[in-house]
């Protein structure tokens, strides 16, 4: 299945620790928002790669990034991600919990992975940044990324 992974485009970021290991980790469920970690670590993943979409999370970043979550996308094909909202319902996510989540967007499109994400599963990553054309990177042009980590900030 063909879903969409986004976060910002520096080094400091998710992106960076993404292109220098190789894979997409997994990080909190927010299951719980009173208790970390109440459920699995997962790889936040989405059906619609368009970054507007999630303009709601794309806020918190300190510094010159602020707002960049949505700025690079990573497309990835993956095979065992399940809906956000089975996982929530089989997690026993509080109803509150859901409610302060799903201000952000309906959670309809959400989906988690419950591993992290190598490599080999990414089909693109784009970087977008405002005013400029993205970046695209595919195939063996992605699979090469290997710049430090200081050539993605920005």
């Amino acid at each position: 299945m063909r879903l969409y992974h986004f976060t910002a485009p520096a080094a400091r970021s998710h992106l960076g620790s993404i292109l220098r290991e190789g894979w997409i980790r997994t990080t909190e469920s927010n299951v719980s928002l009173e208790r970390e970690h109440a459920g699995p670590d997962v790889v936040w993943l989405t059906t619609d790669g368009a970054p507007e979409a999630h303009a709601g999370w794309a806020v918190g970043l300190p510094g010159p990034i602020d707002g960049a979550k949505t700025w690079a996308r990573l497309t990835v094909d993956v095979n065992d991600a399940v809906p956000w909202k089975d996982f929530a319902t089989q997690h026993a996510m509080k109803r509150r919990d859901r409610e302060v989540l799903t201000a952000f967007g309906d959670g309809d499109s959400w989906w988690v992975a419950l591993r992290p994400i190598p490599r080999k599963e990414w089909a693109e990553l784009q970087i977008a940044l405002p005013d400029h054309y993205p970046l695209i990177f595919k195939g063996n042009r992605l699979r090469a990324l290997t710049m430090p980590p200081s050539a993605y900030s920005f």
